[in-house]
């Protein structure tokens, strides 16, 4: 890997590379301190970089977004016996009978697997 010097014993490296890093880290089963000093890096460095992908890994994590629905007080027959019923893309289904607040459906939705 080849890096800009910036001035004596610390290097710069591109996003490229550091990426390369902790691929490399990840597969090679070593411990970080290990794999540092192979790969002559400093262990600060490898730390860091694991903690920055850890952190934009979580960020990318989708979490669903509720909104609440006003269902129309006229003609319940036209939902069929359920006031609610969600179904997830994994096929899960939630069926209210009556409807509950919103903290309340919220809690039920959050603690359900997506």
């Amino acid at each position: 890997m080849e890096n800009q010097p910036i001035e004596k014993g610390r290097r710069i490296f591109t996003p490229e590379q550091r990426a390369e890093f902790v691929r490399g880290y990840q597969q090679s089963g070593l411990r970080q301190r290990e794999f540092a000093m192979q790969a002559g890096i400093s262990l600060a460095s490898l730390s860091n970089w694991l903690r920055r992908e850890r952190r934009q890994a979580r960020a990318k994590v989708h979490r669903p977004r509720f909104a609440e629905v006003a269902l129309p007080a006229t003609h319940p027959e036209s939902f069929g016996a359920w006031q609610l019923e969600v179904i997830s893309p994994r096929n899960w289904r939630l069926r209210l009978a009556q409807s509950a607040s919103g903290k309340v459906l919220r809690e039920l939705l959050e603690s359900l697997p997506c």
